[in-house]
């Protein structure tokens, strides 16, 4: 994703990523005002929690995208915008799919939002500790594309599984 949105890479295509990335995260804001206004009283400050994390992310997926046309490839304000969106975004999905498996009536959908809120806990842990080992990915940017691309997965899984979850319950 990162060579998508790199002008050297990219030159005839990245600002149309860049729009992309930008129009995504506008588009996923209702899901945050959703994920914090639609569980019940009990669970509201996780619920709040987890939506200004999500809505956070979303706003640092937007300025990736903002920011991508006036840097040069991997440039560190362009990766700490990354790292932001993806921690923040995992972050927010992790509480607000603790807040759905809570709110759960079925013992099996409590697992399974448990175990994918457990994907997005390992993702954080995963990201914080590439914070501390910047050369991981060195000789190895095809697997920094596999995970950027997994992750990516994951965080759309885990923002399907909390508005179903939501509409559910309703």
């Amino acid at each position: 994703m990162s060579d998508l949105l790199s002008p050297s890479d990219n030159p005839r295509g990245y600002l149309i990523a860049a729009m992309a990335t930008m129009l995504c995260g506008l588009l996923l804001l209702p899901a945050a005002t959703l994920f914090q206004h639609g569980w019940n009283q009990p669970r509201r400050r996780w619920a709040v929690l987890g939506a200004w994390l999500y809505r956070l992310g979303l706003i640092a997926t937007m300025a990736v995208g903002m920011t991508t046309p006036f840097q040069q490839p991997y440039v560190p304000v362009h990766l700490w915008l990354a790292f932001a969106a993806f921690m923040s975004l995992a972050a927010g999905l992790a509480v607000s799919l603790g807040v759905a498996a809570c709110s759960a009536t079925s013992a099996r959908a409590r697992f399974a939002l448990g175990s994918l809120g457990a994907l997005q806990i390992g993702t954080v842990i995963f990201l914080a500790c590439l914070l501390v080992t910047p050369d991981y990915f060195q000789d190895r940017r095809w697997f920094m594309a596999v995970c950027e691309w997994g992750l990516s997965a994951l965080i759309a899984a885990g923002t399907v599984a909390v508005a179903a979850t939501l509409a559910r319950l309703r």
